[in-house]
Formats: structure tokens, sequence, C-alpha cells
């Protein structure tokens, strides 16, 4: 498809221009101020595209959802709960000062054998690896929530760990209905003002 050549044409005729993504945020900054739109702390969408081939070609990866963490948090509305293990009162303390809504140990594993505490309304359970072997009795419990390293969930810097499932992204990846090997992930990643705010407030 041809380049356009002037500021206004038929779309579908011509190749879609790329922006740089500081000049695109500014765009939408653009837009989307008080005097057009009117709507200056609206979501950014992005959608990135993937390609869900495994190590083999004729095997595709699966549907997948993860959680990124973000060095600069912004508001996603509701914060997830989270509950964190740890062996030591020291790496414990991590977990408290990051935000996490339960913390224990080897006894908070007891009490969840018992019956006395349900962990069904926590939505991430993190943990340091040390206590991982304590935590085995409980896999059939928590089942996907179990933590593991490749979520992120099993993590020796814990307190990390419990902000990025309090403060990250969470998106999922998902395989095109036609195109197997094709895939995609379609997430916020901040307010249009938020993210002006962190590009060009620096400079």
């Amino acid at each position: 498809m041809r380049d356009p050549v002037d500021d206004v044409f038929v779309c579908k005729y011509y190749k879609w221009v790329v922006y740089p993504f500081q000049e695109a945020v500014k765009a939408h900054r653009e837009t989307h101020n008080p005097e057009m739109y009117n709507r200056p702390e609206t979501d950014l969408h992005v959608t990135v595209e993937l390609n869900m081939e495994g190590e083999k070609k004729t095997r595709l990866l699966d549907n997948f959802t993860r959680t990124v963490g973000i060095p600069h948090r912004f508001d996603q509305g509701e914060i997830p709960s989270v509950a964190a293990f740890a062996k030591t009162q020291e790496i414990q303390k991590l977990a408290i000062d990051a935000g996490a809504q339960l913390v224990g140990g080897v006894d908070m594993i007891k009490k969840i054998q018992v019956g006395e505490l349900n962990l069904n309304d926590f939505k991430y359970i993190v943990a340091h690896p040390e206590i991982l072997p304590e935590m085995v009795v409980l896999r059939g419990l928590l089942k996907k929530k179990f933590p593991n390293p490749k979520s992120g969930s099993l993590d020796v810097n814990l307190g990390t760990a419990v902000e990025k499932f309090l403060y990250g992204i969470n998106y999922t990846a998902s395989k095109d209905e036609y195109e197997k090997d094709y895939g995609s992930v379609q997430t916020v990643i901040g307010s249009v003002s938020y993210l002006f705010l962190l590009l060009y407030d620096r400079e």
C-alpha cells in the first residue's frame, strides 16, 4: 500500500501512519484536552502483537495471563488482595511494608489446613522459596493460585512480588481465532495525562 502524501486521506487506501510512542501519547493528549474531547484522564489502551509459535513451529503457545510490574503506579480502580507467605519475620515484614493484606508463615499454613483461615477471597498468593516445601500441602486448595516462579508469585524478593501483583498491569495474551500463530495483548497502560507527565516532565 502507498504512503499518504496529504494530511487528510482515506485510511483504507494507504499504509497506517506509524508514530513514535512519545508522539502518539502527545497526540492523544491534544485531542483529549478540555478544548476538544475534554477527557484528559481517559485510559490509553495498547495492542501488542505476538508470535505464538513455541520452540517448535508446529507447537503453538496456549493463551496465557500474566502480571507485569511497573515503576510508576497509576489508578486502576480497586486494588487486588494479596496474601504472602515467608518463614522469617524479617521477610514477612517486607511483604507487610509492600502492602500485602495477609502475611504469615508455617503457622498460617496450619490454620489454612484445619479450616481456620480461608484464602478464597485473595486474588493472588505469593511466597518466598524457603517456605515452599511447607506450602506443598496447600497445592490442592490453591490450585492455579499456588505460587510458582513462572508467574512471578514465587520470588526471593517478596516485597517486590507483592507490589507487582498489587499495582502492576494484568494482561492476557490470546491467539487469533483463525491465524493461530498470531496473538495479541490488549490492555490499559495508564491515563493519557499520566503518561504525558511521565514522558515529558522529565525533559
